[in-house]
């Protein structure tokens, strides 16, 4: 999301934006990279049959984006970017009770600040902070245009399908 929202992307045809845009495909290439290891070895290594196996990764996939529609109307998006990263970090770790013998004794091996709790904690203090902030994660630049911090006075509302930003309409003519 920082890789996102960090890169001035445009459509017109330069060796800037090619690079641009390059690194926004592999920057939001990356979950999906870990996703697709994830269920390869839930496939693989599970007990279970694999239809019911691949069934409840498809059950799970179909209330993720339910659950994202109705947090993107209590949210914004970078605070559900946010909270969906949590989730998945608590599925990583349910996924560590699985593990044998000597891969538990290597997890709790770990320095206090690697392991699951302490870092999910710190997830959802930043998801907090970012959703009451007015300064928190937001798009600097849209459609070709940089916003402000949202201290000034603007009213920002998200949704699923949606984000709206109520500001001053712009004007390219100079002031008379």
């Amino acid at each position: 999301m920082m890789v996102q929202f960090s890169l001035i992307t445009t459509l017109r045809l330069t060796a800037s934006t090619i690079i641009s845009w390059s690194l926004l495909m592999a920057a939001m290439a990356v979950p999906y990279v870990f996703a697709g290891v994830v269920v390869s070895l839930a496939l693989t290594r599970s007990p279970f049959p694999v239809s019911q196996v691949y069934g409840v990764d498809l059950l799970g996939a179909a209330l993720g984006c339910a659950a994202v529609v109705l947090l993107l109307n209590v949210l914004d998006g970078p605070t559900t970017l946010i909270v969906t990263g949590l989730t998945a970090m608590l599925a990583a770790s349910r996924f560590t009770a699985s593990a044998t013998g000597a891969e538990q004794r290597l997890l709790r091996a770990r320095p206090w600040w690697q392991r699951p709790l302490p870092v999910m904690l710190a997830m959802l203090i930043l998801s907090v902070l970012n959703a009451i902030s007015p300064v928190g994660l937001r798009p600097m630049l849209v459609k070709d245009r940089f916003e402000g911090s949202g201290l000034d006075g603007h009213f920002e509302q998200w949704n699923s399908y949606s984000r709206i930003l109520a500001t001053r309409p712009y004007s390219d003519a100079p002031f008379l």
